[in-house]
């Protein structure tokens, strides 16, 4: 019959099969990813301001313009200024604390091997390292670390006198370990108040400083 073989056209309403319909699609970025990543550029925007301008020179104006984001997009994110410096500082907690559990976990026995020089440069070097490339961390954390924060840097370094001096109560592993605590937070905090030109040399003398006061404790320990 004529008009067998051809093609019908399809009735009205009626869409005909799309051949990519069976193709997967691609997936979007979650929401809250995409959310995520915008909180995190308008954040490593804020620290870049702070770097090179100060806490002062932070407004939401300055923070829109350097994020490359409306006003009315950042305080979406973040109500007000206030709250984008929680959020600075809750990033470098969060930073802080994965330094310390990765302290955590280097064996007794890698502590009890190393110089007095060569363990308080492993304790620090961390610490260090984030410092150089967080710069706005002293002025944004400035009297802002928690308890928690430095309980957990205290049971750290107890965790290395307990390996370095095996015969020392656990009461003066408590007190050397707060007195090495306070001796290098007590120079940081002297050291975000004292600007760009002697931070870097305060910051510079904690190794002596612990050091000294780490190889006195172990001298009278041999005594």
């Amino acid at each position: 019959m004529a008009g067998h073989d051809q093609e019908r056209p399809a009735a009205p309403g009626v869409a005909l099969a799309d051949p990519a319909a069976d193709r997967p699609a691609v997936p979007r970025p979650p929401r809250q990813t995409r959310g995520q990543a915008r909180v995190d550029a308008i954040l490593n925007a804020a620290a870049m301001t702070i770097t090179e301008e100060g806490l002062a020179g932070m407004t939401m104006h300055a923070l829109a313009r350097r994020a490359r984001t409306s006003i009315g997009s950042l305080y979406h994110f973040f109500p007000d200024r206030d709250c984008v410096l929680d959020g600075l500082r809750e990033r470098h907690r969060r930073a802080v604390r994965e330094i310390n559990r990765q302290l955590d976990e280097i064996p007794a026995a890698v502590w009890t091997r190393l110089s007095v020089a060569a363990t308080i440069e492993r304790l620090v070097a961390p610490y260090f390292d984030y410092l150089q490339h967080q710069a706005d961390f002293l002025p944004v954390m400035q009297g802002q670390m928690s308890e928690e924060d430095g309980a957990a840097f205290i049971r750290t370094i107890r965790h290395v006198l307990e390996a370095r001096l095996p015969d020392i109560d656990a009461a003066r592993h408590e007190v050397y370990a707060i007195v090495l605590h306070a001796a290098g937070t007590g120079i940081v905090q002297v050291a975000s108040r004292a600007g760009s030109l002697h931070a870097d040399a305060c910051l510079g003398e904690i190794p002596r400083v612990l050091a000294a006061y780490l190889g006195d404790i172990e001298a009278a320990a041999r005594q």
